[in-house]
């Protein structure tokens, strides 16, 4: 399954569902409730396993809460499962591009470096 290579793919606010809170795009699960879990110790792939999520859209909601609480990270990049040369060719791209400095509190998607 290929996944979305924005943010705004991956996280959405709907005041519909769940009283407008952030959630991940078609799941209905919160950021809140994927914070909760790393919070009390689970990695993002066990979250992901445990709640049948993609791992993109766990680092997603994380990458999210962190700038929404003014912290900051040294940046997430994602891809789709694909063949190593592929993503190593994307990645370097990106590193070409991005030095560590401007990767700082950025969510990268690998699919947007063709």
């Amino acid at each position: 399954m290929a996944i979305a290579n924005t943010l705004e793919g991956l996280i959405v606010k709907r005041p519909e569902l769940r009283g407008g809170r952030p959630i991940i795009a078609g799941t209905g699960v919160t950021v809140r409730t994927i914070v909760g879990h790393y919070k009390l110790g689970l990695t993002p792939e066990e979250i992901a396993d445990e709640m049948s999520l993609e791992l993109a859209g766990v680092y997603a909601a994380l990458h999210t809460e962190y700038l929404s609480e003014g912290q900051s990270h040294a940046g997430i990049i994602v891809s789709d499962q694909l063949q190593v040369g592929l993503i190593l060719r994307r990645l370097l791209k990106l590193l070409d591009a991005r030095s560590a400095a401007d990767m700082q509190n950025r969510l990268e998607f690998l699919s947007n470096w063709k």
